[in-house]
């Protein structure tokens, strides 16, 4: 009896505890601070994060003075990044330069601070000096793992790939399934032509993220770029089966159609793929099969059109304008369904 009894106290005393939690945390998420943390960090609702900012400093001369400036620089710093992620970079980075004018507090928020000032500078094309805050946050608090991916981009920016590189691999060891890290690093490869190795990079994206479509198209661009061009259609065919409005190849939007043949539809994607990759003499043998495989799919001479566009690249304006005058005919026959 006394042992039943004992547990019935325990979970009582557990249950209290608990209420007592949950009564201080809905106390504390009513109050217009905490609460525009929570928005900004949790709920994403970035606008009702400004909102809370901004009654805080409505009513800063109501808080006690030994609380005062780290409230201040709370609402400065919560608004500047729910405003930099808005895209209101010119207004969040007159928040951050305010928050740092304020008597410096703890240096894990100072970091996160610079952090924010750093993006905002970044999307402004102030490339050096994005750099320079990232540098102050990371060497405030080094296991950041969002500041180096974001550091590495600003540093590409200006050419400096090696050390983008650096960043983005020591981002990795932070955190192994960091997606923006991957991407980033995947582009960072393509651009230095290592093609194989970005490739690894999207198709690691894609195991964590395998509905992320764009990844699936990027990784068909760096497949292409290795000639394998089955892989990189599978790719881009993904890619439509998850876009339904479409997806862009060299320009051109093109989406999965109920009465598309699957292997005309193939050819036309490789056409496509070929042109972006420069491959004009490989596109134009592929645009010629698609509408060999069905001239109903070319009613209105879009795909003729892109022929003619093709050979004029090759420097072929007889084949190229013939095309653009069948294209035209086409175009001026066609009627809507």
């Amino acid at each position: 009896m006394k042992k039943i009894l004992k547990i019935f106290l325990g979970l009582v005393l557990s249950l209290v505890l608990l209420l007592g939690l949950l009564y201080g945390f809905l106390i504390i998420a009513s109050w217009p601070l905490p609460r525009a943390d929570v928005r900004l960090h949790i709920l994403k609702d970035y606008k009702g994060s400004i909102a809370d900012a901004d009654k805080v400093l409505e009513n800063i001369c109501s808080v006690p003075y030994v609380a005062r400036d780290i409230t201040e620089f709370g609402a400065y710093a919560v608004r500047c990044y729910a405003k930099a992620i808005l895209g209101n970079y010119q207004e969040a980075l007159a928040d951050c330069d305010e928050a740092l004018s304020i008597s410096h507090p703890k240096k894990i928020m100072l970091a996160d601070l610079y952090g924010y000032k750093g993006f905002a500078l970044q999307n402004l094309g102030n490339y050096q000096e994005a750099i320079t805050n990232y540098t102050k946050a990371i060497e405030l608090k080094p296991k950041t793992v969002w500041l180096y991916p974001e550091r590495a981009m600003a540093r590409a920016y200006l050419n400096d790939y090696e050390k983008a590189m650096e960043d983005l691999n020591y981002a990795l060891k932070l955190n192994p399934n960091d997606v923006k890290a991957y991407i980033s690093r995947a582009f960072g490869k393509q651009k230095s032509g290592d093609y194989q190795g970005a490739v690894k990079d999207f198709t690691r994206v894609i195991e964590l993220k395998p509905k992320f479509a764009a990844v699936y198209s990027e990784r068909a661009r760096a497949k292409a770029h290795l000639n394998d061009y089955e892989g990189a259609v599978q790719d881009l065919l993904r890619a439509m089966e998850l876009e339904p409005e479409g997806i862009k190849i060299d320009g051109t939007t093109i989406q999965l159609g109920a009465d598309y043949q699957q292997e005309w539809l193939k050819t036309l994607i490789r056409a496509l793929l070929k042109r972006e990759m420069k491959d004009y003499k490989g596109a134009v043998e592929d645009f010629t099969r698609a509408i060999e495989l069905d001239p109903n799919q070319d009613k209105a001479g879009g795909i003729h059109h892109l022929r003619a566009e093709t050979k004029r690249a090759l420097g072929d304006i007889k084949g190229a304008n013939k095309d653009e005058q069948k294209a035209q005919q086409l175009k001026a026959s066609f009627k809507m369904p």
